[in-house]
């Protein structure tokens, strides 16, 4: 009975050392007195290709050095030299690098148990502790004042207490593995998340992740574990099988059921809890990650927003936005950690234009690199400057993430600059001076795009294309996001400037539409399953295009083809949500908005065929919108990033004389806007839309929660 109980110690002690390592291929099955046969016990061995004792078999541990430590371990700090990848352009930092370095050395030396590795900013005391210690340096004196304090520290006061490390699993459960799937799905669905969720949101690395789930890591790893089952949780959203579906799922013709794909995968991991005491791992941020990913088309999508802050913050908590600290970890954990950051970068941007939130970091905060451009196979594992090479003229997968990445900093500026509820100290312009430089850095993001890249609907690639299509859509959502603060919200008030915001809004919304339906009809050609033709990333801008198209149609007096045009619009985000609806429950909320716009619509068309035609006015030249195009009229031919030839638009005084005409006939969301009664602000301000008065006296009027809040 003792001898059991030392092995168990030994046991949980190795598994907190290496519990990546699986100890029943090194060192046999467990014992069971009761049954046990010797001869059966032998063969077993030699089938885990276990010498006989004293011999061991050779130790290999799966790769990359993720599985406990979320950083690297203090000992390898301890064996790299301090102005090791200490980048160039960084050179005015690096004081502060080698200090940084500096201060997980002494950690190392003050030999606490305890001890985990935690990133210290510029501005916090331990910095200035290692500035002291520079200083002494500087003057020759020999001591070291952290070691030395090291060996005369008083241990009761040092150490974590027994209390303490004791609740550190506290509200946390083991896995439960009855629900796991089995061979042969499991590996279905983990090919179907990396060819449907991580192709437009690359977290993880495919070999590397292969490799350790066939090594079966989520045996011991309870962190990857976790990966593992949102992985699954993720791929059974595609997958057409009811083992995946919720236990008390049974499929019908008319039935919901195959909505729950994947919830069950999900539950098991909340159940495991996480203990906030813990120090988060590499593990910790992919699972946040994909957590965002699954609920990304669930009733709460906008708990995304919380999930990739604390994403972020675990991510600066460990050192992990700072290139001097990256540049000391294991190249694929480096790797991993810099697709983590970018995925909660992109979420955090996107999620927070679509609540209406700040930013969760500016990027003033961070100076992570660029992902490197290269496919998973080419990744260079044991070369400590990155490297790895992509074979020339080969488009590799993160290539379109990449550029949408350069989108989503021009969005953040956008949502601190022209959203933001101060404006910010350091810029010395109006807004609508920050408007006109935004849409110009749009424009100039959208000149420079990768020929591979760019909108081509006839690419044979449709991987390709998909990732495109998501891309271009972005960065249309951008620029109306850029403009839409700016157009008219008041009747017979709008400028010229903001009936260009509006154009800019209508045009962008278009080319959405025309993206949606190339891939809806491309889809078709692939013979895609029901639900498939679109990437759910594209429900908010179809969505946003909807809106844009209504209230373009009550904001100016539309001639009978811009109408027709309007509604056709319009009907083209119902057809991209009503796709996306077989897959996506909840994407049938915007369906059914989307059909009572385009009733709106149809009405409107209606009543101008009873109404005597009127002369068309004449414009002085197409507004011409695409993002590459830097003059605000001028036309060109067509492309899905433009309106359609022989499109004309109001002259912009004739426009005013009739804006807003029709806006009572709009539903609560528009008519609640007639009755605000806004106070008088000045003419910077009266060129912007509604404010957060307008959503204040929505909320007074108890129509807040029920009309926005659970729709997106």
């Amino acid at each position: 009975m003792m001898l059991e109980q030392k092995v168990g110690r030994l046991e949980s002690i190795l598994r907190q050392l290496c519990p990546s390592l699986d100890l029943e291929s090194h060192v046999g099955p467990r014992l069971e007195s009761e049954g046990f046969v010797y001869d059966t016990y032998i063969q077993d061995l030699r089938s885990r290709n276990i010498p006989p004792y004293p011999a061991l078999k050779p130790l290999s541990l799966p790769t990359p050095s993720t599985s406990h430590a979320p950083s690297p371990a203090l000992s390898i700090f301890s064996s790299i030299p301090q102005s090791a990848h200490v980048k160039e352009e960084n050179d005015k930092d690096k004081p502060s690098q080698v200090v940084l370095i500096d201060s997980v050395r002494w950690l190392k030396v003050l030999n606490l148990r305890e001890a985990h590795w935690r990133y210290h900013g510029k501005s916090s005391g331990a910095h200035i502790v290692m500035q002291i210690q520079s200083l002494k340096s500087a003057r020759g004196i020999r001591s070291d004042l952290i070691v030395d304090m090291g060996q005369r520290k008083r241990e009761a006061f040092w150490e974590t207490s027994e209390w303490e490390t004791s609740i550190e699993a506290d509200g946390t459960s083991p896995m439960d593995f009855s629900i796991w799937p089995e061979r042969g799905l499991d590996q279905l669905l983990i090919n179907t998340y990396f060819d449907k969720v991580d192709l437009f949101m690359p977290l993880l690395n495919r070999l590397v992740f292969q490799e350790q789930y066939d090594a079966k890591l989520w045996r011991t790893s309870e962190g990857f574990a976790k990966v593992c089952m949102l992985v699954f949780a993720n791929g059974a959203r595609y997958v057409k099988d009811r083992r995946v579906l919720w236990d008390s799922a049974s499929p019908g013709d008319n039935s919901t059921s195959y909505y729950s794909g994947g919830w069950k995968y999900f539950r098991a991991v909340l159940r495991m809890g996480r203990n906030i005491m813990q120090l988060p791992t590499l593990y910790d941020i992919q699972y946040l990650v994909l957590v965002c990913d699954f609920i990304h088309a669930s009733s709460s999508p906008q708990l995304m927003t919380t999930i990739s802050f604390l994403g972020l913050r675990f991510i600066q908590e460990l050192g992990a936005h700072i290139s001097a600290v990256l540049a000391q970890w294991d190249p694929v954990e480096r790797a991993l950690y810099h697709r983590a950051f970018w995925c909660l970068y992109h979420i955090d941007r996107y999620g927070s234009s679509t609540l209406g939130r700040p930013v969760a970091v500016l990027d003033s905060d961070f100076d992570v690199p660029e992902l490197a451009n290269i496919d998973d196979e080419y990744w260079e594992r044991e070369d400590l400057d990155g490297g790895g090479r992509q074979p020339e003229g080969k488009v590799s997968r993160v290539a379109f993430f990449i550029e949408m990445s350069k989108v989503d900093r021009i969005m953040g500026k956008t949502l601190n600059r022209i959203y933001g509820i101060k404006k910010p100290a350091d810029v010395h312009m109006t807004r609508r001076q920050m408007v006109d430089e935004l849409d110009a850095e749009l424009r100039t993001w959208a000149d420079n795009v990768p020929p591979p890249l760019r909108w081509d609907p006839k690419r044979s690639n449709y991987s390709l294309l998909c990732q495109s299509a998501d891309m271009w859509a972005h960065g249309h959502y951008a620029r109306i996001l850029i403009h839409r603060n700016f157009v008219p919200a008041r009747p017979n008030t709008g400028t010229l400037e903001q009936l260009y915001s509006l154009a800019s809004c209508v045009h962008a919304a278009y080319a959405i539409c025309a993206i949606t339906d190339a891939l809806l009809a491309r889809g078709r050609q692939e013979k895609c399953p029901a639900g498939h033709a679109l990437p759910v990333t594209v429900k908010i801008p179809s969505w946003l295009s909807g809106i844009i198209l209504l209230l373009s149609l009550y904001s100016i007096d539309m001639s009978k083809e811009e109408l027709y045009r309007t509604r056709e619009g319009l009907k083209s985000c119902l057809r991209a949500s009503q796709e996306m609806e077989k897959l996506w429950q909840k994407a049938g909320k915007v369906t059914d908005f989307l059909q009572q716009a385009v009733n709106e619509a149809d009405f409107m068309v209606s009543r101008m065929a009873d109404e005597p035609s009127k002369p068309e006015s004449t414009a002085n030249g197409d507004l011409e919108l695409s993002l590459s195009n830097p003059a605000p009229h001028s036309s060109s031919t067509y492309s899905p990033f433009g309106p359609s030839p022989g499109t004309k638009t109001s002259n912009p005084m004739e426009a005013q004389e009739g804006l807003y005409n029709s806006w009572l006939r709009m539903s609560t969301f528009q008519s609640q806007l007639l009755d605000m009664n806004l106070p008088s602000r000045g003419r910077e301000e009266q060129e912007e839309g509604i404010g957060d008065e307008w959503w204040a006296k929505m909320l007074d009027d108890h129509n807040g929660p029920d009309l926005f809040n659970t729709w997106i």
